[in-house]
């Protein structure tokens, strides 16, 4: 089943499934095109009962696709459907995604990312905003957040390039590793791993429980560190003085505490 829309302008778009998977490219059209997969045979009932529809609110595009509010045999029908969404929109479109078990691919630019779900996947390309995930056990992967990031999951892992913004990461037990930070830091982890390639300016400020934690420091930058471990070991690669930082570069306050795992600081690559 498919569906064109004309979208010229600001577009967001907002999808809402269980399970099966949401499939977003954006590219430069004025056109959002809608297509629904039926995954399993479960699907093909399901889809002709899906919402698809676009609304123009001012100089804004809104584009809807979801499934019918559950109730009575609603219920069980769309538990068993395995649906498959695939959207061509405008680029830096703006994507919200609200999903049960499905994962969601964002491939291009996109706006922003709002992404909600149980168990599912998310990974996208580059979003020039903020990016929001929020998940029970499913992976974040993206590229370069030009805006803020935040990421919050229990058991899933977190990769992301470059975070342009603030990045705020909660996390259980899975891992995060953030190849580049140009803003403000902010984790707490039980059990995962915490790895920052390389933190520029401002605050950082990591806390775990068991889990490690590396962080490689850009070199120009004046640092001041307060890192603490109980039963974990402390390695630093770089010369440690008393006293406040000296010299002109951008001042980092960098805080990392666990209980039991690791604290590395090394030299940004």
């Amino acid at each position: 089943m498919e569906h064109t829309f004309e979208t010229p302008g600001l577009v967001r778009l907002r999808v809402t499934i269980g399970a099966g998977r949401v499939q977003v490219e954006t590219a430069e059209t004025e056109h959002t095109e809608v297509e629904l997969v039926a995954m399993n045979r479960a699907a093909e009932e399901a889809i002709g009962l899906m919402t698809v529809r676009a609304d123009q609110r001012g100089d804004r595009w809104e584009v809807v696709v979801e499934e019918q509010k559950r109730g009575g045999f609603l219920s069980g029908l769309f538990n068993n459907a395995e649906i498959g969404v695939r959207v061509r929109c405008p680029r830096l479109t703006e994507v919200e995604t609200t999903t049960g078990s499905a994962d969601v691919e964002v491939h291009g630019v996109a706006g922003a990312i709002q992404a909600k779900t149980g168990s599912g996947d998310l990974s996208a390309d580059d979003v020039a905003g903020e990016l929001v995930s929020s998940s029970a056990s499913g992976d974040v992967t993206a590229g370069d957040v030009g805006g803020d990031c935040t990421v919050k999951t229990a058991s899933g892992d977190a990769r992301i390039a470059v975070v342009g913004g603030a990045f705020v990461g909660n996390l259980v037990s899975g891992d995060l590793e953030l190849r580049e930070a140009r803003g403000p830091v902010t984790v707490s982890t039980v059990s995962g791993d915490t790895h920052v390639g390389s933190i520029s300016a401002a605050d950082v400020r990591i806390t775990a429980v068991s889990g490690d934690v590396r962080i490689g420091v850009r070199p120009g930058l004046r640092l001041w560190i307060d890192a603490t471990s109980v039963s974990g070991d402390m390695s630093s690669e770089l010369e440690a003085t008393d006293g406040p930082p000296v010299g002109e570069g951008p001042l980092v306050q960098l805080r990392a505490k666990t209980v039991s795992g690791d604290v590395e600081i090394v030299r940004a690559a």
